[in-house]
């Protein structure tokens, strides 16, 4: 890490003692008393109901700031086991830039597969000399239930590939304008209509995107969203689960057999789950 970089959390985990609990409920137990009772006075219900919601409202938020701090000390932990165990790093949910091991920010800012309308959720990071990654969670901005939540794998590259997005044609809409960027067509129909390539050089990204690549995509069940820009590859896995241990293994052995199948100057075979 570079000097200067912020500190990585510490990787011990965190137990849920007697002064967190305490700390959560009294916390919770304000801030719902208060709007509880804040909000029968804006009905001008009078004094007897503002105390009234004003207790309800302590006893929820004080029930709910428990949960919620509980689960989230479970989900961090539960984290922290799964990175030791596979050569990760847990960094938990804020943005990961300025670590000084790779510069993933620039690309991830310009890309355009990364969902950028969204909050962090917890971040792993792989500090691999030879294949060094981000796995990302994000959670849509709004409260539109229909978008999940989405997983970001992001990979150095050593080798080089114009910029190019390969995404299934049925959720090229989800992407933003790609200016500057054209459409490739590859000699396999099947592919040209399950999956939608486009690249500011289409030339070279149609020798990058080997018959290899090709099979591979389409042999698999699983559909993600790939982007080459600058020295990085994003994947984005929004049509799975990407918050379970089970989820982000499949996903991230996905990743590794994608790693072969494209041509080895421009990735060789990564692996991105430490096995025994």
């Amino acid at each position: 890490m570079a000097e200067g970089a912020p500190r990585d959390p510490s990787q011990v985990e965190t137990s849920f003692t007697a002064g967190a609990m305490v700390a959560s409920i009294v916390i919770g137990a304000i801030l719902g008393g208060f709007i509880g009772a804040s909000d029968a006075a804006s009905h001008r219900l009078g004094d007897a109901s503002e105390i009234t919601l004003g207790i309800v409202g302590a006893v929820a938020g004080a029930a709910i700031a428990w949960f919620t701090v509980r689960r989230r000390l479970s989900t961090a932990n539960r984290l922290k086991r799964w990175c030791r165990s596979h050569g990760w790093t847990w960094l938990g949910p804020h943005a990961p830039w300025g670590r000084g091991v790779v510069d993933f920010e620039s690309a991830v800012r310009a890309s355009h597969v990364f969902l950028v309308p969204g909050h962090w959720g917890d971040v792993l990071a792989r500090d691999d000399e030879s294949t060094p990654a981000l796995w990302a969670i994000r959670a849509p901005r709004n409260n539109d239930s229909r978008k999940r939540i989405v997983g970001h794998l992001i990979v150095h590259v050593a080798g080089s590939c114009p910029d190019t997005t390969i995404v299934p044609a049925d959720r090229a809409g989800l992407l933003p304008k790609l200016d500057g960027r054209h459409r490739v067509e590859f000699e396999s129909d099947d592919f040209n209509r399950a999956w939608k390539v486009d690249s500011r050089d289409a030339a070279r990204a149609f020798e990058r995107i080997d018959q290899r690549t090709i099979e591979y995509l389409q042999s698999q069940s699983l559909k993600p969203m790939i982007e080459f820009i600058e020295q990085v590859i994003v994947f984005r896995f929004d049509e799975t689960d990407v918050l379970s241990d089970e989820g982000r293994e499949r996903c991230l052995a996905w990743c590794e057999g994608f790693t072969r199948a494209v041509p080895d100057d421009l990735l060789v075979g990564a692996s991105f789950i430490a096995r025994p």
